[in-house]
């Protein structure tokens, strides 16, 4: 049916439970899905806010469309964002032409919070983005627009394609020339599009991703300056009451601090240069990050139970606004606080005469601090308050000087720690995390009970004293071990420990004795990257001492060793929690799948053998090496499968995968009589470095797996995309070697 045969006078009205049954079923096919937007009003009102939340984001990790068709969207979508924030709302007319190119009666009309917005922000300096002429896929937008789509782009994170879509919105810009005049444009044109953006709903902006000179724009009106001593709080910072995430660019090319401080000068005489405000030294820009985010948390403090975000930001797509909504008129009535507190920062790029440290030692404690992406050191990383710290990122990327996580910081002052990305440069990481007097599973080989031995112990019994005998730490650890763990919501409070559930048993029976235990971080999900000899010891010791509420755990190795000397790495012990587990590296040849039998819970699995490390000459190891048992995957309830490098995945490897076959002992197949979950819930197939399935092989996998809508193979299957895509129908995307096939 097409859109204009909807009779106005009669709507067809779709309940909100099938409308949102629509929106998962479609979250992975947005072609479709913008279609279905046409079709009914109460539906397309439902499924902007969601989309246009953070719209860069799924362009970019949309599986369907390839790289270049990413850029040419992303191009497209910034000029519609850009068209609707230098367009008055009056112009945002129903009876004009949409963006959409689809016929008025079919939107729905201005809600009354976008009808009316917020007074303009002063002028920055800044001048238009250029008008340019398309491609001819590319067609221009017409003006004015029915529908404020900015008013819902909440989440303004840095545009992932955003220097690649600049040469098509503008020719003279030629992304990589080493020309000034071509790095001065880009980064105007960059500049010009964050303010307007930013300019225009900043009262709803809840991330938000500038360079240190985009962010002094903001809070500089042109008329002070940090050195004159004429700073003070302007409405830009008053204006941002929802702004959760602020993420600070220090990249070469898009934050032009040099060029700031050279051309400083001129902006005082020439006050159409939309290149600078009035800054007249590198040191005052860097000191507006502080002085930006000390107003900010003076103006909105923290909440005292953090109503704002622990609830409402990590709801679904549906009544987010809503909720957030009431939790801020409820604190407003309590407490007499608007809005709500900065809670997290990201820093990325790299400079040398500036550190993160020194921004948030000066800070108020945040939740969320990511430097996953500042390729420079963090000196005096215990000098950041960690009080209410949750989640520590410190890029551990590979070529990258190791940026150390000092083990005294996470004992002594994460304590609420769940997430952690570092380095691990020993092998006892996590070896103080352990409670060595708990069981650690009948499965483990004799080295890892060696090793395990060699742990100190953490003295529950000397801490206790002799009237808290042994049998109550044991009676505790069986409790813990035999528990049907269920799942654990990012607000719960995480299951306890030994000491922590003794602590709670003592004070039952008598308040006045206590277990002086150190404080473990609760962490939940842990990245680690390193040397052989320090990774694997630390993934197992990590596994072990976060057991029941571990829920990703990646390990990525940097280095090599000889390859008699690589360590085996296994998991011998239940993991109920665990959702995720992602390993890359030469050590993983000898991962045991069979032990991922104690992670039934496990929706993701990605495994990276880089290179092939078995022994050229036979010998104990390989008589010790099994191959790997594919058929643990069939139990599983999976949604991403990636096995890359030389896993020597066959036709009967498929075959197992689907349930048709079992390998005994003795490597004789076998028909498989079970249930094999893993056709039901299989989404994503990854297998770039396999070459050895034939075609009638894949064919009966992606007709098997009934769920299945990506699989990647390598360059020989091109010829076979076709005929995939034919037996599995409209559902399968095939993915050759990240090209669109």
């Amino acid at each position: 049916m097409h859109p204009s045969d909807i009779p106005v006078d009669n709507p067809v009205f779709i309940p909100p439970e099938c409308t949102g049954l629509i929106i998962q079923y479609l979250w992975n096919d947005l072609p479709t899905l913008h279609r279905l937007l046409l079709c009914n009003r109460e539906f397309f009102s439902l499924v902007v806010p969601v989309l246009y939340r953070d719209p860069f984001r799924l362009i970019d990790s949309h599986h369907v469309w390839n790289r270049f068709s990413r850029t040419k969207r992303t191009a497209k979508l910034m000029q519609v964002l850009h068209t609707c924030a230098v367009t008055m709302p009056s112009q945002l007319d129903q009876d004009s032409v949409t963006a959409l190119e689809t016929r008025s009666k079919s939107f729905p009309p201005l809600s009354e919070t976008s009808s009316a917005p917020a007074p303009p922000l002063p002028p920055v300096n800044r001048g238009p983005l250029p008008r340019i002429s398309f491609e001819s896929d590319i067609k221009p937008l017409p003006t004015p627009l029915t529908v404020d789509y900015l008013f819902y782009y909440t989440h303004q994170h840095q545009i992932p394609r955003a220097f690649a879509a600049f040469p098509i919105l503008d020719p003279r810009i030629v992304v990589g020339s080493p020309r000034p005049a071509n790095q001065q444009l880009l980064v105007k044109v960059s500049t010009n599009l964050s303010l307007t953006l930013f300019g225009h709903y900043p009262s709803r902006i809840q991330v938000l991703s500038m360079t240190p000179s985009q962010l002094a724009q903001v809070w500089f009106n042109g008329n002070s300056s940090i050195s004159s001593g004429t700073c003070r709080p302007n409405s830009n910072v008053q204006a941002l009451k929802m702004l959760r995430r602020l993420e600070l660019d220090f990249g070469p090319s898009i934050s032009p601090i040099s060029t700031w401080n050279s051309t400083a000068h001129k902006a005082a005489d020439n006050e159409g240069d939309a290149a600078t405000g009035e800054i007249v030294d590198v040191a005052d820009i860097l000191q507006t990050l502080l002085l930006f985010i000390q107003e900010h948390q003076k103006i909105f403090p923290a909440c005292p139970e953090d109503l704002m975000t622990d609830r409402a930001s990590r709801n679904g797509w549906g009544g987010e606004h809503r909720e957030l909504g009431t939790s801020v008129r409820r604190y407003r009535r309590n407490r007499d606080v608007a809005g709500s507190l900065l809670q997290e920062i990201a820093i990325r790029g790299s400079n040398q005469t500036w550190t993160p440290t020194v921004l948030l030692s000066n800070i108020a404690p945040l939740k969320i601090i990511d430097l996953s992406a500042w390729n420079s050191n963090v000196p005096d990383l215990e000098r950041i308050p960690s009080s209410r710290l949750k989640s520590l990122k410190i890029n551990n990327a590979r070529h990258r000087d190791f940026v150390e996580v000092p083990v005294m910081y996470l004992q002594n002052h994460c304590k609420q720690l769940q997430e952690i990305w570092m380095s691990a440069l020993t092998a006892d990481t996590f070896k103080w995390a352990i409670d060595s007097e708990r069981p650690i599973g009948p499965f483990v080989p004799e080295a890892k009970l060696r090793r395990r031995r060699g742990i100190q112990n953490s003295n529950i019994s000397s801490n206790v004293g002799t009237a808290v005998a042994a049998e109550d730490v044991a009676e505790i650890a069986g409790d813990l071990a035999g528990t049907n763990i269920g799942h654990i919501g990012y607000n719960q409070e995480p299951l306890t420990s030994v000491q922590q559930q003794l602590q709670q048993r003592l004070s039952q029976q008598d308040p006045g004795r206590s277990v002086d235990a150190p404080q473990i971080p609760p962490l939940q999900k842990v990245r680690l990257s390193g040397t052989p000899n320090e990774l694997i010891p630390s993934l197992e010791d990590a596994a072990d001492a976060f057991r029941d509420i571990l829920v990703e755990l990646v390990g990525n190795e940097v280095g090599f060793t000889r390859r008699d000397e690589y360590p085996r790495i296994s998991i011998g012990w239940p993991l109920p929690q665990l959702t995720r587990l992602e390993l890359s590296g030469r050590f993983v040849f000898l991962f045991n799948l069979k032990s991922l039998r104690f992670t039934p819970n496990l929706r993701v699995v990605k495994l990276h053998i880089e290179s092939n490390i078995m022994p050229q000459s036979s010998g104990e190891r390989d008589r010790e090496y099994e191959g790997p048992d594919f058929a643990v995957f069939t139990g599983m309830r999976l949604e991403e499968l990636e096995l890359r490098g030389s896993w020597g995945i066959d036709d009967t490897t498929l075959e197992v995968l689907t349930g048709g076959l079992s390998l005994d002992s003795n490597e004789e197949q076998q028909h498989n009589q079970q249930i094999c979950k893993l056709k039901e819930t299989l989404l994503s197939f990854v297998i770039p470095e396999s070459h050895m399935p034939k075609k009638a092989g894949l064919e009966r996998f992606v007709r098997e797996m009934r769920r299945l809508q990506v699989i990647n193979l390598g360059t020989k299957y091109r010829y076979l995309a076709e005929s995939l895509r034919k037996e599995a129908g409209p559902r399968l995307y095939v993915d050759i070697d990240g090209v669109e096939a």
